[in-house]
């Protein structure tokens, strides 16, 4: 562990990291071992950041947690560059997260190892969409969330979301009760009708001359092909799986 002289208490010492270990060993009744240096508070931000960060693999929402908790104790972009060595772009981006995505949220979901970087962005972006706040989103994801890991409430939190947005287009841009199909020449093929749960095709066997069999078995390969057609951004949630890490870290420790 390390620490500092404390700035305004003569004979005492500040602890720059390791605060856990002190708390174990005081527990055990042993005596602890620490290096002392002499540390402005600048120096002492950056000693945190940088050993947090070799400690572990500290996943993205954490990082964004001790940018956040820099920035709110006024340091500024380089010393919270320096501090988790990242440049300022990342930066902005974290501290763009930090703003739009509820304290109690971040609190709420955790670690979230298997979450990147675009899944919080989008996650971010969906909240701004939504006009949710943290208290219906936070009810919703202890609703639904599958389990007690990290990575499961952020899924939660993401479909909730993601719901939401889907049903608020919906309402916006409603489809046609029933729409009628006619082949290039004219020829009226049949209809298609939606209701709230399906899509249902009808077709005039008079006129499809075996079209219909030959939709039937193309239509595995016809959505496989829709799917592969799909963009790759960030428009699912992340699957479940990997190495947990609930504990945040913050400048204390």
């Amino acid at each position: 562990m390390l620490v500092r002289p404390h700035p305004d208490k003569d004979g005492r010492y500040q602890i720059v990291y390791g605060r856990r270990r002190v708390l174990a060993l005081r527990d055990l009744g042993r005596p602890v071992k620490a290096l002392i240096r002499d540390l402005d508070d600048r120096e002492l931000v950056l000693a945190q950041g940088q050993e947090n960060t070799a400690r572990r693999d500290l996943s993205f929402i954490e990082k964004v947690n001790f940018a956040r908790q820099l920035d709110h104790h006024g340091y500024d972009r380089k010393v919270i560059c320096d501090a988790l060595s990242i440049d300022k772009t990342l930066a902005s981006r974290m501290l763009s997260v930090a703003e739009r995505v509820p304290t109690p949220v971040i609190e709420m979901i955790g670690a979230a190892h298997a979450v990147g970087r675009d899944r919080w962005l989008r996650l971010a972006e969906m909240l701004d969409e939504t006009g949710t706040d943290a208290e219906e989103l936070m009810a919703m994801v202890n609703l639904t969330a599958a389990s007690d890991r990290s990575d499961d409430r952020f899924r939660a939190a993401w479909t909730y979301l993601a719901g939401l947005i889907k049903r608020r287009r919906r309402a916006e841009n409603p489809r046609p009760e029933a729409t009628r199909l006619y082949a290039p020449d004219g020829l009226p093929l049949g209809q298609v009708k939606y209701d709230r749960n399906f899509c249902t095709l009808k077709l005039r066997l008079a006129n499809t001359d075996g079209f219909e069999d030959w939709l039937l078995q193309s239509l595995p390969t016809l959505y496989a092909d829709w799917q592969q057609a799909q963009p790759a951004a960030p428009d699912q949630p992340p699957e479940t799986g990997g190495t947990e890490g609930e504990n945040e870290k913050t400048p204390q420790d």
